[in-house]
């Protein structure tokens, strides 16, 4: 799967990884060639301390709009640049969610490609590259 995302500024990217992360909701902007919503007033207000008359209509009520706050980007996160670590029980659960999918020999041949007769004898140094290739079969790791 390949998804390819634009953004039109720095603001809009933060707001996209906010969300991204589970942080805030997405900000819900009018589109940009829109006019902007104005409240319904009447032609005519009395001047203040006099009573209004009834509204015309029962259930017609003017709509309002609540003014837009802007978003106030947070500074970006740190992005982890260490590459996550696998133990060979994480590799090893991985392994039998495939072959009870029904794929052991493509699992054995993995297992082969990395030079070793058995998950046991994968190198630690190793692990994260067989993990890939887990992942690359179906393997939820």
């Amino acid at each position: 799967m390949k998804i390819n995302v634009e953004f039109e500024d720095l603001r809009e990217t933060v707001i996209f990884a906010e969300f991204i992360n589970g942080r805030t909701a997405p900000a819900q902007e009018p589109a940009q060639s829109a006019p902007a919503v104005q409240p319904a007033v009447p032609a005519s207000t009395p001047p203040a301390g006099q009573a209004q008359p009834a509204a015309q209509g029962v259930g017609q009520a003017a709509p309002v709009q609540q003014p837009v706050q802007p978003a106030v980007p947070t500074p970006p996160q740190q992005v982890p640049t260490v590459a996550p670590s696998y133990t060979l029980e994480d590799l090893g659960r991985a392994g039998v969610t495939l072959m009870e999918s029904g794929k052991k020999a493509e699992l054995e041949a993995l297992v082969a490609s990395f030079g070793v007769a058995s998950l046991q004898q994968l190198p630690e140094e190793q692990y994260g590259a067989f993990a890939t290739a887990l992942r690359s079969m179906g393997a939820p790791i």
